[in-house]
């Protein structure tokens, strides 16, 4: 790979949980390369499934991975959230938002293999604007998500508390940080890369970037979004970040009751 002109090698982690070796691909692509690791293709298969149901769900986590980047608040190596936890938590936003109502695919269904089963493809699509998805995205994380009691589970995909039976298995569910559940290994609390002092980094920008888009602006950092040079999907949805507009004026009096009906998570 060294010797390869398109590849260039960032860095060897060779002491986090699964060694992998990080590079990028043609100055674009980011690449995390693993060897005889299985554990992550239930999860993907899970992701691929989750995006094909609207494209909506593809476009809002690369949306939020975006500012996430330009924010510095992604990259477990640094102490963040991973991309993957990032993935998580949009998901997480649209299986409870009352707006998008996204269903819940049984995690039963995925054993890795390449293909989406039955059971992960509903019907199910979303016809609201993508700038409002991600205004509620913002606002559900600072004024309705009950951070240090909720957790964020797509396996059961709704609001449940942290000390409910169903999470016995997680690991920190007492602590009052942000719990975000593995769906495959359902004693990893992904909050294990964030450091304290981050999570409330995390918590600022996401303020931030709600109040940006209440008063109609893009979060700060989607101005400096560069094209991905190879990637045609994704330098479309790169555009729409750079010229996106904010949502109307509905958003400026959202309450915490418009977006879930209730400032608890229900059992």
């Amino acid at each position: 790979l060294e010797a390869h002109s398109m590849f260039e090698v960032v860095e060897d982690v060779r002491a986090a949980r699964v060694p992998i070796l990080r590079l990028i691909f043609d100055r674009s692509l980011d690449v995390d390369l693993s060897f005889q690791n299985v554990e992550p293709l239930p999860n993907t298969q899970l992701l691929r499934a989750y995006a094909a149901l609207d494209p909506c769900v593809r476009d809002l986590v690369i949306l939020v991975k975006l500012w996430a980047k330009s924010a510095g608040v992604v990259g477990a190596q640094c102490g963040h959230l991973s991309p993957y936890a990032i993935t998580l938590m949009v998901i997480y936003f649209l299986q409870v938002n009352p707006s998008s109502n996204m269903p819940c695919l049984n995690i039963a269904a995925f054993d890795g293999s390449m293909c989406v089963p039955a059971q992960g493809r509903p019907p199910w699509s979303y016809q609201g604007p993508l700038s409002q998805l991600l205004a509620l995205f913002f606002l559900f994380f600072t004024e309705d998500f009950n951070w240090g009691n909720e957790v964020v589970s797509v396996r059961i995909g709704q609001r449940r508390f942290a000390t409910e039976a169903v999470f016995n298995q997680l690991r920190g569910r007492m602590s009052t940080r942000i719990h975000i559940e593995d769906p495959f290994l359902c004693a990893r609390n992904l909050h294990c890369a964030l450091y304290v002092e981050n999570e409330g980094v995390l918590h600022a920008k996401l303020q931030e970037a709600m109040h940006a888009m209440r008063r109609h602006s893009l979060p700060s950092g989607f101005e400096r979004i560069a094209p991905l040079q190879d990637n045609s999907a994704q330098q479309e949805i790169v555009r729409i970040a750079r010229s996106m507009k904010a949502p109307g004026p509905e958003l400026e009096n959202a309450s915490i009751v418009q977006v879930s009906g209730s400032s608890e998570p229900s059992g």
